[in-house]
């Protein structure tokens, strides 16, 4: 996780707001996390030190009254463009001049840089099913799962809800412009995702997600393995299991939720590097124990089980 992967997601997550109020915020941001850096703090602590990162823009659009309460809409993206935001935000980067303080992100720099003060914070409330509003919620692609046996999703800009399947068959909802869907063998791509969009799924599928910027929602599913990355965003679960594994990873956000059955039905290996958990490592003697593994870099790991 660097500077730049952060800016980036900042610029996608406030994409609503005026350029120049977008330049003059995520000039204020990189140059809070070179001074920490300068501090002596490496660049993933300078960037955790900001804050959990929903709640982050929470304080952000509670400092600009006029756009407190916009719907966060995706940004229609080329894949051209998609694919050559790295050397923008580079070169983004070295044009941003003068950076006007705004009194919530002096907080941010008066703040003390010292690990014990980050882990005080405390988590924002986990965003309800209205988050997601996809571009066309009326558009739907549908594909059999009769001999389906994995579903594998790559996102690079937008969030990602997965819900069970209604009918057996796999089902995206959101429009085809901002996704390509393409079967090969027995595994299913959606692939080139550049908005929020939902997927169902069958039971009896694997299922893997790969998200660069954006949340990942599971709503009570339970695939045969599961497998979630994210970059930049959180990971959610709700009354969420699987039949043999669920390996969860996020570089810069939490995973937090429920699981479905006892705590006793799992065998858990969790890694937190700058951040907290509720979690720890435990193995039970069960004859079908489920492997829950869990590792968050820069974020918090809190997981419930609904018996």
């Amino acid at each position: 996780m660097t500077r730049f992967d952060f800016e980036d997601w900042l610029r996608h997550r406030l994409s609503d707001l005026p350029r120049e109020e977008l330049d003059r915020i995520a000039a204020f941001y990189m140059d809070a996390i070179e001074a920490r850096m300068e501090d002596g703090m490496t660049e993933e602590e300078a960037i955790y030190a900001l804050g959990e990162p929903e709640a982050l823009l929470e304080a952000i659009r509670a400092d600009l009254p006029e756009y407190a309460h916009t719907t966060y809409q995706p940004v229609r993206r080329s894949k051209q463009s998609t694919a050559s935001r790295g050397k923008w935000i580079v070169a983004g980067v070295a044009a941003l001049a003068v950076i006007f303080a705004l009194p919530v992100l002096l907080l941010v720099l008066n703040a003390s840089p010292r690990y014990e003060t980050i882990t005080e914070e405390v988590l924002p409330p986990m965003v309800d099913e209205g988050y997601f509003e996809v571009s066309d919620p009326d558009a739907h692609t549908l594909f059999d799962a009769t001999t389906l046996e994995k579903v594998t999703v790559a996102a690079a800009l937008g969030s990602v809800q997965v819900e069970p399947s209604e009918d057996g068959n796999v089902q995206i909802v959101g429009d085809p412009v901002f996704y390509e869907a393409v079967r090969r063998g027995n595994t299913l791509y959606i692939e080139n995702v550049e908005a929020d969009f939902i997927v169902k799924i069958p039971y009896h599928v694997k299922l893997e997600i790969k998200c660069d910027v954006g949340n990942v929602v599971l709503y009570e599913i339970v695939p045969q393995t599961l497998s979630v990355y994210c970059d930049l965003g959180s990971i959610e679960l709700h009354n969420v299991s699987a039949v043999h594994s669920i390996t969860l990873e996020a570089d810069c956000g939490s995973i937090e939720g429920s699981l479905q059955g006892p705590e006793t039905d799992y065998e858990i290996d969790v890694e937190v590097d700058l951040g907290q958990t509720n979690l720890s490592d435990s193995y039970h003697s069960g004859d079908e124990e489920i492997k829950f593994t869990a590792t968050a870099d820069l974020g918090n790991v809190n997981i419930t089980f609904e018996e």
